[in-house]
C-alpha cells in the first residue's frame, strides 16, 4: 500500500471526528504535535471487531501457556483486510515479570532485534514454580480480552492491565488494543516528549473534556512543548496504592497512545503485540 494511498484513506476514515490515527503517517507528520486532543464521545465508525481463543494449551515443561485467536467479528476493510488467526502466548519470565505475545499465526513480523533491546519477544520459554509468581493473568476467550493482576490483590481490585470488553483490532499495517485504567490514573513515561512528568488523561477545551494523544516516532528537533522528539518508550509505570508496575510494548513501529479518563489505547502501525509486565514488590 503505498504512503499516499494510506494517507488519503486515513484522511477520509477520520476526518469526520477529528481524529489522527496513527498521526505520524499524514504527510506533514513532522510539524503535527505528539499531544492531541481527542474527543472523547468518538466513537470509531465501524462495528467492534473481535476474536475468540481457541486450541488453548500449557505447555509440559514450562510456565508458558499457548493458544490461537480467530477473528470471530465480520472482517472490516477500513486500514486493510483484519488478520483473521493470531497466536498468542502467555510466559512467567521472572517472578515480577509476564510477557505476552499475540502476533500473526501465519507470517512473520518485525519485532525489535535482541542486540538493541534483551528482551526477546520471540525467545525461550521459561519454567517458574507457581508460588513465587508475583503476576496472574485471566482471560474472556469470547470475545477475547486478557487481564493482569497482582497476585496478592483483593478479589475486587482493579486489574493492572485489562483489555476485556475493549476494542482489539490487528491488520497488516494497522493494530490496535486498549485497557481499562482507573479515574486519576498516576501515570508516567510514554515518550520522548517534552510534557508534564505526569501523563494527562484528560484537559478541557471551549466546555468539552478532551483526551490526549502521545505520539511515538523519532525525529531530530530541539524539545518543543508536547511533540515527538529523539526517542521512542513505549513504556510506562503506574503508580497504585503506593506500589509501582509497569508496561513496556515492545514494538518500534510508529504509533499514537491514547490516553483518555479510564482508558489507554494504542494505535500501531505494524508489527505484533508484545507486552511486557513488571510489578515492583
Amino acid at each position: 500500500m503505498s504512503s499516499t494511498i494510506t494517507c488519503r484513506a486515513l484522511k477520509t476514515y477520520l476526518s469526520p471526528l477529528r481524529r489522527l490515527i496513527p498521526s505520524l503517517m499524514l504527510s506533514n507528520h513532522d510539524s503535527k504535535p505528539a499531544i492531541k486532543e481527542e474527543p472523547l464521545n468518538g466513537n470509531l465508525p465501524r462495528p467492534p471487531t473481535s476474536y475468540t481463543l481457541t486450541n488453548s494449551m500449557r505447555a509440559r515443561l514450562t510456565t508458558a501457556f499457548h493458544a490461537n485467536l480467530t477473528l470471530s467479528s465480520a472482517p472490516t476493510a477500513d486500514l486493510g483486510p483484519d488478520v483473521p488467526n493470531l497466536s498468542l502466548t502467555f510466559d512467567h519470565q521472572t517472578p515480577t515479570r509476564l510477557r505476552l505475545l499475540i502476533r500473526d499465526a501465519a507470517a512473520a513480523r518485525w519485532t525489535v532485534p535482541r542486540d538493541v533491546v534483551s528482551l526477546d519477544p520471540d525467545g525461550p520459554e521459561h519454567k517458574l514454580p507457581g508460588a513465587t509468581r508475583q503476576l496472574v493473568y485471566s482471560y474472556d476467550a469470547s470475545p477475547f480480552g486478557f487481564c493482569v493482576t497482582r497476585a496478592n490483590a483483593e478479589e475486587n481490585a482493579p486489574a493492572l492491565f485489562d483489555t476485556r470488553k475493549m476494542d482489539f483490532v490487528f491488520k497488516e499495517q494497522y493494530l490496535e488494543i486498549s485497557s481499562k485504567v482507573p479515574e486519576g490514573a498516576n501515570v508516567y513515561g510514554l515518550g520522548e516528549v517534552n510534557s508534564t512528568f505526569k501523563r494527562k488523561f484528560a484537559s478541557e477545551k471551549d466546555g468539552e473534556e478532551m483526551g490526549t494523544v502521545t505520539t511515538l516516532w523519532c525525529r531530530d528537533t530541539p524539545v518543543p512543548r508536547d511533540r515527538n522528539v529523539y526517542g521512542a518508550h513505549p513504556f510506562y509505570m503506574e503508580m497504585r496504592d503506593g506500589k509501582a508496575h509497569g508496561v513496556l510494548l515492545l514494538n518500534s513501529n510508529g504509533m499514537d497512545i491514547l490516553l483518555t479518563p479510564g482508558k489507554i489505547t494504542y494505535k500501531v502501525i505494524g508489527g505484533m503485540l508484545p507486552f511486557f509486565h513488571s510489578y515492583t514488590l
